[in-house]
């Protein structure tokens, strides 16, 4: 999450870091998958249900959020807002000229619940044949790309509630959880040489698929450029941060303040994408009204604001987030 708030607050490295930190959010949920076995140890129904509630119901409350300060901000500014069409954008999760709101679509959580009840059918379909299941699950990686390939050749023109980018999703999903051996040993401690030459290749590599591709990495608009480059330079960046985790748990083991504040930010992540697009956006007009417009004074801002806001919906209006007051996401040091 700490990329997604670098990005938006307008650090100049933001095409560097499009290439690549939502499909490690993917990638990492994919692992996770691998370990607590969350989504094999579950039926269809409550697999989905769980998931509904999680990440959609969060999407319609923000976005109805999202509808009511954009009434309150845009006719200051003479637009008028259509709300038939207002609605069917929320409804598609579509991005349109005639209503974008304070923010644009919050497309990652329709995209997370879409993606996941993807890899939900690839994962049973798998664990039905008994062998080579990482072998076919990386093989399915493959076609997903393929398969996104193609639909950005056949056809411009968007799926609604974020099928195309789920396509995309799905694929990381798969890498993450058909390649866990690999990334187990990435995060571990050994061969530390090894990782360092790793992750430095990685960022090179990343570095320059992206600076040879024709556009950044726009996965919210599923628009990714040459494919082969867009899917290395991803790939490498994800396997860069990924052994870069060890040389970053180095630092934060030093430091309780900073060890504190990233692990909020991975429990609140769901929470933190919503609620942060309200705040930059308010936060970022109030900084241009000043002639502020330092990315690094902007995240600072963002920051200050966003902790105590993510910290009392999560504990006083859990809802938003599909949660009950029983479901705990706020660390002690941050109450």
């Amino acid at each position: 999450m700490l990329l997604v708030l670098l990005h938006h607050c307008g650090y100049g490295g933001g095409n560097y870091i499009l290439a690549f930190h939502m499909p490690l959010f993917f990638v990492i949920s994919g692992y996770l998958y691998s370990i607590n076995q969350s989504v094999s140890k579950r039926n269809f129904s409550d697999f989905s249900k769980g998931r509904f509630v999680r990440l959609i119901v969060p999407y319609f409350a923000f976005e109805m959020v999202n509808l009511i300060l954009s009434y309150a901000v845009i006719p200051l500014k003479h637009n008028h807002i259509d709300l038939a069409k207002a609605i069917v954008s929320i409804l598609t999760c579509l991005n349109t000229v005639d209503y974008p709101g304070v923010s644009l679509r919050l497309w990652f959580l329709p995209c997370m619940f879409v993606s996941n009840i993807f890899f939900y059918g690839i994962n049973k379909l798998i664990d039905e044949t008994g062998k080579y299941q990482e072998v076919l699950g990386i093989c399915v990686s493959i076609i997903l790309f393929i398969l996104s390939w193609l639909h950005s050749m056949v056809s411009f023109e968007r799926l609604p509630f974020t099928l195309d980018i789920s396509i995309m999703a799905t694929a990381f999903i798969c890498l993450g959880y058909f390649g866990a051996r690999l990334i187990k040993w990435m995060i571990s401690e050994k061969n530390i040489i090894v990782k360092l030459v790793v992750m430095v290749s990685g960022v090179a590599i990343t570095g320059i698929c992206t600076k040879l591709n024709s556009i950044p990495f726009y996965m919210y608009i599923d628009q990714y450029g040459n494919y082969l480059l867009a899917i290395t330079g991803a790939i490498a960046g994800v396997i860069a941060a990924l052994c870069g985790l060890n040389f970053l748990y180095r630092i934060l083991y030093r430091s309780t303040g900073l060890k504190s504040f990233f692990l909020w930010l991975g429990n609140n992540s769901l929470a933190i994408f919503p609620i942060h697009l309200e705040i930059l956006y308010f936060a970022g007009k109030a900084l241009q009204v000043i002639g502020i417009s330092n990315w690094s004074i902007k995240l600072g801002v963002v920051i200050a604001l966003l902790v105590p806001t993510v910290n009392y919906v999560t504990m006083y209006i859990p809802f938003l987030l599909g949660m009950n007051k029983q479901y705990r996401l706020v660390p002690k040091e941050f109450e």
